[in-house]
């Protein structure tokens, strides 16, 4: 980076613009490669969804021809590692039972239940999932919750009943 302390420090009109230009040049070839490179990713959605395909050179076209619609893209991807982030920090310094309750309290809050039928009815495993342990960890420490009158278990799924107590877990 001794080009952007030359560049400060000559404090030219001309040395800011080339090394603007040489930044620009440089977002774009690591936004390119990033598009370009092959991932092996997979989704698997949790309710009712409606999915579109949208050719690479469109949404090129699309991301370089419009600053707004580059910005939200942006914003987007940022706010999906900053949520990237903090999963990490959870699974880092949380335990289960507040991972289990966090997951809880984000399932039941995202998906509208307050306004539904209340009942969680995401599988075992996918739950699991989300809070990086093993099926059984979760199905012991929802037994706990359970035992405690924290949770509801029934066929249909389960239904908090002592959502309050299960926040006051997350901040312990």
């Amino acid at each position: 980076m001794d080009y952007v302390d030359r560049a400060l420090k000559k404090d030219t009109a001309f040395e800011f613009r080339s090394l603007t230009k040489r930044l620009e040049q440089k977002a774009k070839e690591v936004f390119v490669n990033t598009i370009n490179a092959l991932h092996n990713e997979s989704a698997e959605v949790l309710e009712d969804s409606e999915i579109a395909i949208i050719p690479k050179q469109d949404f090129l076209a699309l991301i370089y021809s419009s600053k707004d619609m580059a910005r939200k893209f942006i914003k987007m991807l940022s706010n999906n590692l900053i949520e990237a982030e903090n999963r990490l920090l959870d699974l880092a310094y949380q335990s289960v039972r507040q991972r289990v309750a966090g997951a809880l309290l984000k399932i039941y809050n995202e998906h509208n239940l307050p306004n539904k039928k209340e009942i969680i009815t995401i599988t075992r495993k996918d739950i699991s999932n989300m809070i990086g342990t093993a099926t059984e960890s979760l199905n012991r420490t929802l037994a706990d919750f359970k035992d405690e009158g924290l949770i509801e278990i029934s066929d249909d799924g389960i239904k908090i009943l002592e959502k309050s107590k299960l926040e006051h877990l997350l901040m312990t």
